[in-house]
């Protein structure tokens, strides 16, 4: 693997307004790696970055303080910040932690080879052999115009005659620069992203960064639990969750979840005591389309509080496409019912993907509907598929000849393709270009606490989708998008929103913030737009919250992702998310068990090697 060592030379145009960086490789090979054109501003925001993400170490510090040339009134001209700033980016280079850095080689137009280290499941060993989780490390990387989890497990043979073969090679995306200015932000400066790549780290992220939406099961053993299991869990994640006091409290979305269950009395009758217990926060039911209906018909469905939300579940049967659909309107239908009710449709969706078309005019023509969520997902069966394959290939490498290249096609989970397939649903309201990375929802922390919905912490990991967002605007309906480049916005506002996840932030914080936000909003904003929509200028006075907190009642998110699995998991998707799931629970308890027995499980790896070994010689 290219590991990166440059020289830099910094010089300046004929006009000596913009700086000329260009990055050189020390190697024969390849004399010139890349030519970048920077303005003193990308230099400023570049040593911002560095500081918020590298800004512990001491020669960071040093760096970014006593190289970097001033900025004032009476400040340096072009022509002498020139070789101030090459000094700062030769040191940045000299310091191990940065030399490799995804954050350092974008800057100077390097091509990345390796975005992040993470954790990841051996899928032979969790799936099939051992029937264990097996946390083992990994990376992702690019190869070519793709992208690639890779992992090589200790448990298995993983060289043969110099060929290497993986325990996982899984196909994220097939789309490297979409992939890498989704996560371009993220990979700057998130925190969260270094305390992927051991398990104890992990494990303290995991349980300090609790999630802002707790999940709930109403279900144990196929069967519905009772009122007392119900009010000791609600009690659990109450007692877990810090609140602050007044308006500056955190805010909880508590999702009750039970897909299988065609008791929808017992449903309605847990999540009716479940009211008075979690006084103060929101409640959102996870029901598949048959059972989300019949409670929405009961006279005392607990629909009629204004704090519960539906969020309906619909599995796309390929064989009975139009029947399923049916199932999804009755549902919209009996819940449109309710006054002001808001609904979040997830619509999971498995390879080969199905005609989705009738499923997204159906929803696109509601108006309770405000999230149409794609989920792309694979069975516990085709997971098993995988692993054994895996397995086999693996097999092979042992008594390859060194003529064989293992390559694991069956492991795909490529967002690309149902990405792709979604817009080609829509007739062309939506395009690749509409969707941006789903960690720009973040931006929205500080605008809900202001129009009056409450603090909400929101994070989610840009591996993991990506979302388009359709307004009206003058009877026309936009992609948000389409006005402003939001990959953009997220990186220059990304700080602001730091800053107040890091305090108990309040209305002036927020306001503060949403200024900021402003600010970069205005500069991102596509050509000729501002002039197209001259209600896009916010400012604080009540007509104008209330426009906006209409705009964004009547706006439509559209989200396309990846559900996570044991056969393509990255600990990364789970690290930094709001979203508490099924998987996120299990992995805290896993690790654990992993942490407190470390000894019997090195003791499980020298018995399976020496019963490898013993293996090979009989045969």
């Amino acid at each position: 693997r290219f590991k990166m060592s440059l020289c830099v030379c910094v010089g300046f145009d004929a006009d000596e307004k913009v700086f000329v960086v260009s990055a050189s490789r020390v190697a024969e090979d390849s004399p010139c790696a890349s030519v970048v054109q920077k303005t003193f501003g990308d230099f400023k925001e570049f040593r911002e970055q560095v500081l918020s993400r590298f800004g512990k170490d001491e020669k960071v510090k040093r760096a970014c303080s006593k190289l970097f040339p001033s900025s004032g009134i009476f400040g340096q001209k072009t022509s002498e910040r020139g070789p101030a700033l090459q000094s700062f980016l030769q040191a940045l280079i000299d310091i191990d932690g940065l030399q490799n850095s995804f954050l350092l080689r974008r800057f100077l137009g390097v091509r990345v080879d390796v975005y992040y280290h993470t954790l990841t499941l051996c899928p032979v060993c969790t799936l099939t052999t051992r029937h264990k989780a097996n946390f083992i490390p990994a990376t992702v990387e690019r190869v070519n115009d793709s992208v690639y989890l890779k992992a090589t497990c200790d448990l298995h043979p993983h060289e043969k005659d110099g060929i290497e073969s993986h325990a996982m090679r899984c196909l994220i995306s097939s789309n490297a620069d979409l992939f890498e200015k989704w996560i371009g932000a993220v990979c700057v400066v998130s925190g969260k992203l270094a305390s992927c790549t051991q398990l104890n780290t992990l494990l303290h992220t995991l349980k300090t960064f609790t999630p802002s939406v707790r999940k709930i099961s109403l279900s144990e053993s196929g069967k519905l639990i009772t009122e007392e299991t119900l009010e000791q869990a609600c009690a659990n994640i109450l007692k877990q969750h810090k609140a602050g006091k007044g308006i500056t409290r955190r805010r909880l979305l508590l999702r009750f979840s039970d897909l299988e269950t065609t008791d929808f009395e017992g449903v309605n009758k847990l999540l009716l005591a479940a009211l008075p217990l979690t006084r103060g926060h929101r409640i959102g039911v996870e029901l598949c389309s048959d059972t989300m209906c019949a409670v929405a018909q009961l006279k005392n469905s607990c629909f009629l509080s204004p704090r519960v939300y539906p969020i309906v579940v619909h599995f796309v049967d390929n064989s009975n496409i139009i029947e399923s659909r049916m199932s999804l309107v009755y549902a919209l239908g009996e819940l449109a019912a309710f006054n002001n009710m808001r609904v979040c449709v997830d619509v999971n969706v498995s390879a080969p993907f199905g005609d989705v078309s009738l499923c997204y005019d159906t929803l696109r023509s509601k108006n309770t509907v405000r999230a149409i969520v794609f989920t792309s997902f694979r069975s516990r069966g085709k997971q098993h598929r995988v692993a054994k394959s895996v397995g086999r290939r693996l097999t092979t490498a042992a008594e390859t000849d060194g003529t064989q290249v293992l390559v694991d096609e069956d492991n795909d989970v490529d967002l690309n393709l149902l990405l792709e397939h979604v817009c080609r649903c829509s007739s062309g309201e939506l395009g690749v270009d509409d969707f941006f990375s789903v960690s720009s929802i973040a931006l929205l922390e500080a605008l809900l606490l202001i129009i009056g919905y409450g603090r909400y912490p929101i994070s989610s990991s840009p591996m993991g989708g990506c979302v388009a967002v359709l307004i009206d605007l003058d009877d026309e309906t936009v992609s948000l998008n389409r006005i402003v480049d939001m990959d953009t916005l997220w990186e220059r506002a990304i700080p602001h929103v730091s800053a107040l996840r890091q305090k108990n932030y309040g209305m002036i914080a927020a306001r503060a913030a949403f200024t900021e936000g402003m600010k970069a909003f205005k500069s991102c904003l596509r050509p000729g737009m501002a002039e197209k929509y001259p209600q896009l200028s916010v400012d604080f006075s009540q007509k104008t919250l209330k426009k906006l907190q209409y705009v964004l009642g009547k706006a439509q998110i559209v989200c396309v992702r990846r559900q996570i699995d044991s056969a393509s998991f990255d600990a990364a998707l789970i690290a930094d998310t709001f979203e508490d799931s099924n998987i996120r629970m299990e992995v805290v308890s896993l690790i654990e068990d992993q942490i407190q027995s470390p000894h019997a499980h090195t003791h499980t790896q020298q018995k399976r090697r020496a019963t490898a070994t013993s293996t090979t010689t009989t045969t």
